[in-house]
């Protein structure tokens, strides 16, 4: 339970997983510890996400209908309707409408076309009024590189928010532009508890910038980093 606990995810929260590189991965992975201390954890979207991480998991309901007729036992259940080339989101009624069946929430509420930085449009990240946490996922991994458009999903509109174009450096800098911009990673925000997870933070530099990103945030926003790959997470305070 160390990313759960971490996170400060508990029962009968909703939790929307917004930002860039790494959601689907922290998702899974909270979701199965979840159910491994005996919880019914509900696995969806209000945007897109891959069809592979959907059906990797045990218990599917591609028709968005929240296992409608079933009876729901500890464990991992998602739902998605399925397109073409992904698994999209279910009506949000419907979604709203099931909560209530399940211990804890979990939403991939953001798209990122596998890119570790975006932009955001006005409409971006889709999270709902009744969420209760935001974690916004920031790549450490990526501090420190070029910006090209390989690794930035919408340049126009990350430059928007952060100034920074092709060719330029990535700064921890620009982080802070991303988390505290009104049009970042928590513009569609607003009561939730807000979370910052750094992933990928798996050497000693990710470390580093990991601690002087824990200066620069509000005392409001949570901090924590970690390598679902390693299986291993930092609290900040």
């Amino acid at each position: 339970m160390i990313f759960t606990q971490s996170l400060g995810i508990i029962k009968g929260d909703v939790v929307c997983i917004v930002g860039a590189g790494g959601k689907s991965s922290l998702m899974i992975h909270v979701a199965n510890e979840l159910a491994a201390n005996g919880l019914k954890v509900l696995v969806t979207t209000t945007t897109k996400m891959g069809k592979r991480q959907i059906n990797s998991l045990m218990n599917v309901d591609t028709s968005g209908q929240f296992f409608k007729g079933e009876t729901i036992k500890p464990g991992v259940y998602a739902c998605a309707k399925l397109g073409d080339e992904k698994a999209i989101a279910p009506d949000i009624d419907e979604l709203e409408g099931n909560i209530a069946r399940f211990d804890v929430t979990l939403i991939e509420a953001d798209g990122s076309a596998c890119k570790p930085l975006k932009g955001w449009h006005e409409n971006e990240p889709v999270v709902p009024e009744f969420t209760t946490k935001t974690i916004g996922v920031i790549d450490v991994s990526v501090i420190g590189k070029t910006l090209t458009e390989d690794i930035v999903h919408r340049f126009d509109l990350f430059t928007q928010i952060t100034g920074r174009n092709l060719g330029d450096e990535f700064r921890l800098s620009d982080v802070i532009s991303i988390i505290n911009s009104k049009n970042g990673l928590f513009q569609n925000s607003t009561n939730q508890k807000k979370i910052i997870y750094c992933s990928k933070a798996e050497t000693d530099k990710a470390a580093q910038h990991v601690e002087e990103l824990n200066k620069l945030i509000s005392d409001e926003i949570k901090l924590t980093a970690g390598s679902v790959f390693n299986k291993t997470v930092t609290e900040f305070f």
